[in-house]
C-alpha cells in the first residue's frame, strides 16, 4: 500500500521548536504561524528540529510493508535542507519527496492522488480539509491544535506512532475502514 506522510507534526517537532524560537526572539508566541517569522525560523532552524517521539521506529515498521511518500506544505526554499533532515533520521525510507509550498504548487490531496496514496498521516487537517474527498483515509495525528477537530468520514484520530503501527498491524487499509 502507498502511504503519504506529512513532515511537521507527525515526523518533526517543528511547532515546539517554532514556539521556543518565537519566545526567545520576540518574547511572545501567538498560536498560529506568522509567515515572516516562519521564514526566519526556517532559515535558522530547519536543520535542528527534533524528531517526533516514536517516529523513527514507526516509519521503519511501516517501511517494511508499504511504500512511503513525503507530502509536505513546506516552502520551496528549504526543500534541499528538509530532504537532508529526512535522510539523517529516516534514511532510504521514502520513495518520493513532494512539497506543495503552502499550496502554491498544488495541494496534498492532488499529490496523494498523483502518487496513488490511499492513506495520509497528517496533523493539520483544517488547512487541507477543503481539498480532501472520501477516497483517501486520513490518520489525524493528535496535536493541541487539532484536539477539538470534528472528524470527517474516512478520518481516524491517532495518538502517536505506536497507535499508528498497531492500526496497520491489525490490518488497517483504506478499503476496510468504515466510520460508524
Amino acid at each position: 500500500m502507498k502511504i503519504a506522510v506529512d513532515i511537521d507534526g507527525p515526523l518533526a517537532k517543528l511547532h515546539e521548536k517554532y514556539k521556543e524560537f518565537c519566545m526567545e526572539k520576540y518574547g511572545e508566541y501567538v498560536h498560529g504561524i506568522d509567515d515572516n517569522r516562519l521564514e526566519e525560523f526556517h532559515i535558522l532552524h530547519t536543520d535542528d528540529i527534533g524528531v517526533e517521539d516514536g517516529a523513527i521506529d514507526g516509519i521503519a515498521e511501516l517501511h517494511k510493508h508499504h511504500d512511503l511518500h513525503i507530502i509536505s506544505a513546506r516552502p520551496s526554499f528549504i526543500v534541499d535542507r528538509t530532504i537532508k533532515w529526512l535522510d539523517r533520521y529516516f534514511p532510504q525510507k521514502f520513495k518520493t519527496f513532494n512539497f506543495t509550498n503552502f499550496n502554491r504548487n498544488g495541494n496534498k490531496y492532488d499529490a496523494c492522488k498523483k502518487l496513488e496514496c490511499s492513506i495520509l498521516i497528517e496533523d493539520d487537517i483544517k488547512l487541507f480539509l477543503r481539498d480532501f474527498k472520501d477516497d483517501i483515509l486520513v490518520l489525524l495525528y493528535t496535536k493541541p491544535w487539532n484536539i477539538e477537530e470534528v472528524l470527517k468520514r474516512n478520518m481516524i484520530r491517532v495518538n502517536g506512532w505506536k497507535n499508528i503501527t498497531e492500526l496497520f498491524s491489525n490490518g488497517l487499509t483504506h478499503l476496510n475502514y468504515q466510520k460508524v
